[in-house]
């Protein structure tokens, strides 16, 4: 009994040990920027193995320019700095929602999709009230119906803005300007806030992607952070998120359940069947907090 106690405690000391051994060495392969907020993780329970190998894995690289480019902007919005801008040539053509969305190419794409689709969005508007031309739209908008999912991941997105809340790390995006020490403070108090939510982002993000089976080191993302097809936040992805096709995971990136999901924000939201044209514009104002954008959506419906 005593020996095969000693074997015992000998295997879980091995273990442990394999397991340290593993930890240390994702942690050495890990790109420093990291290391705080892979401690943060780890203390809102995330595992310390799986969340370090993470951050080290190929391609998770920090990128300063995703916090730097969104805090110049603020800054040229608050302060109006003088911008040295060449004069055009010639005048800028005004582009029309025809001229961006609904070019010939894209038109055939909308059919060919309402066509494939015709039944999931007849279910939605039964289910759920909202037009199958409104999902379309939205889709259409956000994603080219699939073909522009974003430029990097979600996971680098919300990572780097989540580590970015030290103004020296933006001070390069704005050395054109010279802020002043006051405007350095202004800036680094939005990237704190910025950070932050970037960071509750982040989490819902890794358990939006252990929860439906996905990989975030391969999921692209816009600059916020929003991913599939409806381009959802993580939030609204573990929140409103429906698995359309009943297949066990809720996948934005699969159109069936970007349809759903879409469906399924709108009518939280508050759309109902009845709702007048400035009503809509309201609702459509929770997915996008702009008036245009809402506007488009429905021109858009309105005509395909």
């Amino acid at each position: 009994m005593l020996r095969k106690y000693l074997l015992w405690r000998l295997g879980a000391v091995a273990l442990m040990l394999v397991l340290a051994g593993g930890l240390a060495q994702a942690q050495s392969e890990m790109d420093e920027v990291w290391q705080p907020l892979v401690e943060s993780l780890v203390q809102d329970g995330f595992d310390a193995q799986a969340t370090s190998e993470l951050f080290a894995s190929q391609g998770v690289e920090f990128d300063p320019g995703v916090m730097g480019r969104k805090m110049k902007l603020l800054y040229e919005r608050e302060f109006d700095p003088p911008r040295d801008e060449p004069e055009p040539e010639e005048p800028r053509q005004r582009l029309t929602i025809y001229d961006i969305h609904l070019t010939a190419e894209k038109i055939a794409d909308i059919i060919v999709f309402k066509w494939e689709h015709k039944d999931l969005l007849a279910q939605i508007e039964e289910d759920y009230g909202v037009e199958g031309d409104v999902i379309v739209a939205i889709l259409v908008v956000e994603t080219k119906l699939g073909e522009y999912l974003g430029e990097q991941t979600a996971l680098v997105s919300l990572a780097s803005m989540a580590v970015s809340d030290n103004f020296s790390q933006v001070q390069d995006y704005l050395s054109e300007y010279s802020p002043t020490q006051e405007q350095a403070d202004w800036i680094e108090d939005r990237q704190r806030g910025r950070s932050e939510w970037a960071y509750n982002e982040l989490k819902e993000l890794l358990l939006y992607t252990q929860e439906n089976s996905m990989d975030p080191v391969t999921m692209p993302g816009s600059v916020y952070g929003a991913i599939g097809l409806c381009q959802f936040l993580p939030t609204n992805a573990r929140a409103l998120g429906i698995d359309g096709d009943q297949d066990g995971t809720v996948d934005l990136f699969n159109p069936i359940d970007a349809a759903h999901s879409v469906a399924n924000f709108l009518k939280d939201a508050g759309w109902t069947p009845d709702l007048d044209r400035e009503s809509k514009i309201r609702v459509l104002r929770r997915y996008n907090n702009d008036e245009f954008y809402a506007r488009t959506i429905l021109s858009i419906a309105r005509r395909i």
